[in-house]
């Protein structure tokens, strides 16, 4: 192991220094150590355990007493409630890293993506003035690796059903301690929260357009990261993609091959089904940009639709294409094959598969909207119908027939080739190992709205939502509407109450600092366990982005408004 040490100048990697950013050369008691060996625990992971390639280097953050303290501290600001004693914070602590992702949430809840944006690239910078002075080198040579060791679900497998329920108790009672050991270290990990930060600002850079630059971004993460946890793997094709020019749509392809065909992978690649859909937009691309026509794009094309049906399915419905087109409409909904897929997905009950589809659907469907595209895309998916059709005709014949008999070697070349039915029988064993509720897991800690071009707003959109409910236009119409008119008003007073106290800039409006007994006072006289109607609507909303779910410190969206419908009780 080498010694820890810093590289000690300005911000120059994740972004150009602002004014009103501090100066200081590097964040008080964070430091970034190297090593040769990866930890023992992280022995036999495929992700990190590269035993044949002796460049590797193994990166992880630690921290002194003075960032434990500021840490302390945070935990405190954060039970308050009130993203006010956070900002405070960060006058005394301004290198503090989980303070400004912090505060960056809070800029993007009430809509100021820039502010948001400004204190993820404030967070990144923090840690920049940690690096190790080797890291970057090792980054740009692909030989850095952070590894990370995040929590997993408990739950109970299906093979402990036949236990008696003392056997189950006790056995999840067990997991549920050493859950509640590994996540609270999660939580602690600076590994985690610069990961986040990476992968926010990957988030932040593609929705702002800068696609070149997310592009590094993302490659960058998941240079580091080849788990790919945060789920990069979904933006990295699409910012290339976007990107389109020869030397980027290149490089994705070799990337996208090499991923493709790997025997053993970090993570699952039956979750990346933007992988082969890209690959395929990629090898078209290409085509286009050299005006050649050849076969390579539509068999990967095609491949892309036999392995991933589910993914195309949605896809098709956010292009809301079945309405517009009667021919994606027979493919869709009258095709023997969808048909049979959506009947295979709700049986298989694969929550993340289904997830993982419909992510793609959300994040690439701008780049599968140019009727170019559709006019490409349709008629291979038509073939692959009507090849899956034919194949079940001749796999379902009577075993008595003398069709079946003459048919014999034509069968053994059906299940000899990747074909419609050779991937449906593949899919549905390997997603079937992860069947029903345990799988939902494996994304719990994904937010949807992360892969939006809309900045992700944490209330409620819907009806019931009291911060965007409409006032009313006949108040005196009957008792019922003067009363439900005097709720509506009372909530647009607490929106008001709430930009109030957040501030243009989130910051305080008087001078000085709060003092560290303050802090706890104030911690103890709002924690955790109090009834949002005594801490206020706003600090309740604030303590759900704060908290977050059990998972990984992310925002539940129910949490506001069932405390919302518990005051008015």
């Amino acid at each position: 192991s080498s010694s820890s040490s810093s590289s000690g100048s300005g911000s120059s990697v994740f972004a150009k220094p602002k004014a009103g950013w501090s100066n200081k050369s590097r964040a008080i008691g964070l430091a970034m150590k190297k090593t040769k060996r990866v930890e023992e625990k992280f022995r036999g992971d495929v992700a990190y355990d590269e035993e044949d390639n002796d460049e590797i280097s193994y990166y992880q953050f630690s921290t002194g007493a003075a960032y434990e303290d500021a840490n302390e501290l945070f935990e405190k600001a954060r039970e308050t409630h009130d993203p006010r004693a956070i900002t405070h914070l960060l006058m005394k602590y301004p290198l503090h890293a989980e303070s400004l992702l912090a505060i960056s949430d809070v800029h993007m809840v009430v809509g100021d993506a820039d502010k948001g944006s400004d204190a993820i690239e404030q967070c990144l910078a923090a840690f920049e003035k940690s690096f190790h002075k080797d890291f970057i080198a090792d980054v740009k040579k692909g030989t850095a690796r952070i590894p990370i060791d995040p929590p997993c679900q408990a739950f109970i497998d299906d093979e402990d059903e036949h236990e008696s329920i003392f056997d189950v108790t006790d056995e999840l009672s067990d997991r549920r301690e050493r859950l509640e050991e590994i996540i609270e270290m999660w939580d602690q990990s600076r590994e985690k929260t610069f990961l986040k930060a990476l992968f926010k600002q990957c988030c932040s850079l593609t929705r702002r357009g800068c696609y070149n630059a997310a592009l590094e971004m993302s490659k960058f993460l998941f240079g580091v990261e080849p788990k790919d946890y945060f789920c990069v793997g979904f933006i990295i094709d699409y910012v290339a993609l976007r990107c389109g020019d020869e030397e980027k749509l290149k490089w994705l392809q070799e990337f996208l091959s090499s991923v493709l065909e790997r025997r053993v992978s970090p993570f699952d690649m039956w979750y990346r089904p933007n992988f082969v859909y890209s690959y395929a937009m990629c090898l078209k691309l290409q085509d286009e940009q050299s005006k050649t026509k050849s076969n390579v794009a539509d068999e990967a094309m095609r491949q892309a639709i036999m392995q991933h049906p589910l993914a195309l399915h949605f896809l098709v419905e956010k292009l809301d294409l079945k309405t517009r087109d009667v021919e994606w409409f027979e493919i869709i909904e009258r095709s023997e094959y969808f048909e049979k897929t959506i009947k295979e997905s709700t049986e298989v009950n694969n929550a993340s598969y289904e997830f993982a589809c419909k992510l793609f659907a959300e994040r690439h469907h701008y780049l599968w909207r140019p009727d170019r595209i559709l006019s490409w895309m349709k008629p291979i998916a038509q073939r692959v119908c009507d090849e899956y059709k034919r194949l079940n005709i001749i796999l379902n014949r009577p075993t008595n027939s003398e069709e079946w008999k003459r048919e014999e070697d034509e069968r053994d070349k059906i299940y000899a080739e990747l074909n419609p039915v050779t991937w449906q029988m593949t899919r549905s064993t390997n997603l079937d190992s992860y069947k029903g509720k345990n799988a939902a897991n494996m994304f719990a800690h994904i937010s949807f709205e992360d892969y939006q071009d809309v900045v992700k707003r944490q209330l409620p959109e819907d009806d019931e939502n009291p911060f965007l409910a409409p006032a009313p236009q006949h108040r005196n119409r009957n008792e019922n509407n003067r009363r439900q008119a005097a709720l509506e008003l009372n909530d647009r007073a607490l929106i008001a109450d709430a930009f109030e106290r957040v501030g243009d800039n989130l910051e305080w409006q008087e001078n000085g600092m709060i003092p560290e007994e303050e802090l706890r006072n104030i911690a103890e006289t709002h924690g955790r366990g109090n009834d949002p109607g005594a801490i206020g609507m706003m600090r309740a909303f604030f303590a759900t982005l704060f908290r977050g779910d059990e998972n990984n410190g992310d925002f539940q969206n129910d949490r506001l408004r069932d405390a919302l419908q518990r005051q008015r009780r």
